[in-house]
């Protein structure tokens, strides 16, 4: 190694507080080269209290000690410099001289030197590893948070999704018990049709009945049997509002009916919800669900225009009751009014054509009304399936 002793001394002072000049080095003492080598021992973290009252032991003591210290220097010694021929001896240091001093003292200076440089390498990459570690706990912390959170999401899906199953029989429960009642309906529609029909030719045979019975009016025993054909219609306008009350009765049954397709609309936006589909196929069943929306709404008018037309039809036949009682009591009177009571059974048989032409037209309406709720049972029943389909696929995913 070829360093002048004015770059050790250099080396040396930046290195330690305790500073050395170069006739020290040139003309060394045992006391100043043990001075030196203890300082460097320390900066090795070497336990050099035993060699601090060096200086006040005597005889076998003081050659014992500084056995010791040789052999801890002459350890570090082979260790700075593992190519050299010869140990650092006894007589080295109670003997010292230039060539040895500053031989010994060079090598342990740079291994010092090595030391302290990889000793700050080695501690930052200690805390680099360190905050490496850091991170990586944090992060573990935090992978294990999320799983937890999934874990407790997937739970609580999977009871949300177990209570949906229990419900969906439920459901279909209820679609076969409206698809029943819209079958019943039918048929009874088709039967109040037909009664109403009945009614309709009764009333226009009545009406032809009333008519030559009025054309007629000259004694009383065919008073008394005008009175038996105002009976008899006031009888079969008591049959036809018992009719109508029926049909009012089934337009009730229709506003149930939507009612409860409201409530299973509802629950199927729910389900709508709670899995996980492509947007399109929300969009398009999400237009579906508005789109039955918007027909119940017109349903739930038609069905409150009917309500209307059905009370103006009640009223009506209340004043054909409240006529024919009028005109029992025209046929009373004396034949002057008779032109008069003419007139009157013309504006009755008006009225009741009138009555008849509603009755026809509400006909239609409920038929129509039957034939949106059949559509909108159709589409509910598309709905159900598809979802009910895709909750099958999203169970058996979740368990593959």
């Amino acid at each position: 190694m070829s360093v002048s002793l004015t770059e050790f001394v250099s080396a040396w002072n930046d290195a330690f507080t305790f500073q050395i000049r170069e006739s020290e080095i040139k003309n060394p003492t045992e006391p100043f080269f043990r001075r030196c080598l203890i300082l460097l021992l320390k900066s090795f973290y070497v336990d050099t209290t035993r060699y601090d009252n060096m200086d006040n032991e005597m005889g076998n003591d003081l050659r014992l000690t500084r056995i010791k210290l040789v052999a801890v220097v002459n350890h570090f010694y082979k260790i700075a410099y593992p190519g050299a021929k010869q140990n650092f001896g006894y007589m080295d240091m109670i003997q010292p001289t230039f060539k040895k001093v500053f031989n010994v003292l060079n090598y342990l200076l740079n291994y010092y030197v090595f030391v302290r440089q990889t000793y700050a390498h080695t501690i930052q990459s200690v805390k680099e590893k360190v905050n490496l570690r850091d991170e990586l706990q944090r992060k573990k912390h935090q992978l294990l948070k999320s799983i937890e959170e999934e874990k407790i999401k997937e739970e609580n899906t999977a009871k949300v999704i177990n209570s949906l199953e229990r419900k969906i029989p439920r459901q279909k429960e209820k679609i076969t018990e409206l698809a029943s009642k819209e079958q019943d309906l039918h048929i009874q529609t088709a039967k109040s049709q037909k009664e109403l029909e009945d009614v309709e030719m009764k009333l226009i045979e009545d009406g032809r009945s009333l008519e030559e019975a009025q054309s007629s009016l000259i004694s009383d025993s065919e008073a008394q049997e005008i009175i038996k054909t105002k009976e008899k219609i006031t009888k079969q306008l008591e049959e036809e509002n018992f009719i109508t009350q029926a049909v009012r009765q089934k337009l009730h049954e229709h506003s149930n009916t939507i009612q409860e397709i409201r409530l299973i609309i509802a629950e199927m936006e729910q389900i709508q919800l709670t899995f996980d589909v492509d947007a399109s196929e929300i969009i398009k069943k999400k237009k579906e669900v508005e789109n039955l929306k918007v027909e119940i709404s017109g349903l739930s008018s038609n069905v409150s225009k009917d309500h209307q037309e059905i009370d103006f039809l009640s009223n009506s036949l209340q004043m054909k009751i409240s006529s024919i009682e009028l005109l029992q009591q025209k046929i009373e009177e004396t034949k002057k009014i008779y032109a008069i009571k003419e007139m009157e059974k013309k504006k009755k048989i008006d009225k009741l054509s009138k009555s008849s032409s509603l009755l026809t037209r509400k006909e239609a309406k409920i038929f129509a009304t039957n034939q949106r709720l059949y559509d909108e049972q159709t589409l509910l029943k598309k709905i159900t399936e598809h979802v009910i389909k895709k909750m099958s696929i999203d169970k058996q995913k979740r368990e593959d």
